[in-house]
């Protein structure tokens, strides 16, 4: 596979190619309606946006998985796409053969370091009936192993579980060359009973390094004033609306009535590069003030940073473990900073 990323997406050529005698392949430079060679396809890409372009080759391998090279269309006539030995994942899920609930379970791998993991892609698993499951060789990285419950009412099962599902299980891993095993459980199952006025809320669940994850929007029916979420493993969840959020623990001793606090700040998710790295922000920082003023509600801080993408760069007031330091940033960067991203929090 060749192909580009842009600042808005990304376009491919699926290839099937022969090699040359000595060995090599010969790939077309992919470009805007770029064609394909050997009988594969290609995506036109003209949605990537009108900033840098990445140009990558990228090849799958049964026995080492994928790995691609980056070049320079202005520069580079041969690339070398390099693998490392394999990382290969056995993963045992117990209780899974006596659980009713075994044909809805989806077990993936979700890359954490996605340019260094074959272009972020997930990976699901094959489970065999006594809940052993395994992959297909992966590149060395570090890894989210999410396990997940197709909706009880899907009409075709795990099939279902990344599309229609409740996400049950979540945990970061570090996998190098070689063969790791390792144990989860499937694990017992609550529901939580919310009540609210006004907008019904929908559920996150707090995942290993704090952030947290969709779990599922609420099926409440217009007019109703309760919805009920299924599929929940114990732990800390966190409802939210447009305006505002709350925590609850799950099981919950009885319905829950939701009361959410005002959003008073952004929460940032950084990745491993990119302009807020360079920031010295990390996963979990909240912005709280801009220019020096406080934030207090959602409409207060929308406002607030639509008209600081106005002027260009701001101060930003960062809080990180109880202490308040000062970032100067630039809009443009920021906004661009792809993958890293932030979200309305209550503090």
């Amino acid at each position: 596979e060749c192909g580009c990323r842009g600042s808005e997406g990304h376009g491919t050529a699926d290839l099937e190619l022969r090699p040359e005698p000595d060995g090599s392949y010969k790939v077309e430079h992919f470009e805007k309606d770029a064609p394909s060679r050997g009988g594969g396809w290609s995506f036109g890409g003209e949605v990537l946006g009108d900033g840098p372009r990445t140009y990558f080759v990228q090849v799958k391998s049964e026995r080492y998985g994928t790995s691609e090279a980056i070049y320079d269309p202005a520069r580079d006539r041969e690339v070398t796409v390099a693998f490392l030995a394999p990382a290969l994942l056995r993963v045992t899920i117990a209780g899974y053969a006596e659980s009713p609930d075994r044909d809805r379970a989806s077990l993936s791998l979700e890359p954490k370091d996605e340019e260094d993991a074959g272009g972020g892609d997930d990976v699901e698993a094959r489970i065999n009936r006594a809940g052993t499951a395994s992959f297909p060789p992966q590149k060395p990285g570090r890894y989210d192993l999410v396990l997940r419950l197709a909706g009880a009412d899907g009409a075709r099962g795990h099939r279902m579980a990344r599309w229609n599902a409740s996400e049950v299980s979540r945990q970061t891993l570090s996998l190098g060359s070689g063969e790791t095993t390792m144990t989860i459980p499937l694990p017992t199952l609550c529901e939580l009973l919310v009540t609210f006025e006004g907008e019904a809320p929908d559920l996150q669940r707090a995942g290993p390094d704090g952030v947290p994850h969709s779990v599922g929007r609420n099926r409440a029916e217009k007019g109703e004033r309760s919805v009920t979420f299924t599929d929940l493993a114990a732990g800390r969840y966190r409802l939210l609306t447009r305006t505002g959020d709350m925590w609850v623990d799950v099981p919950a001793p009885g319905s829950v009535a939701f009361r959410p606090n005002p959003y008073n700040a952004y929460l940032l998710q950084v990745l491993d590069t990119g302009y807020l790295l360079e920031l010295g922000l990390r996963t979990g920082d909240l912005v709280v003030a801009l220019d020096g003023v406080e934030f207090k509600d959602r409409a207060s801080m929308d406002a607030a940073l639509f008209s600081w993408k106005q002027r260009g760069p701001a101060t930003f007031t960062i809080l990180r473990d109880g202490r308040r330091f000062d970032v100067v940033a630039d809009a443009k960067r920021f906004e661009e900073d792809e993958g890293s991203y932030y979200r309305p929090w209550s503090r």
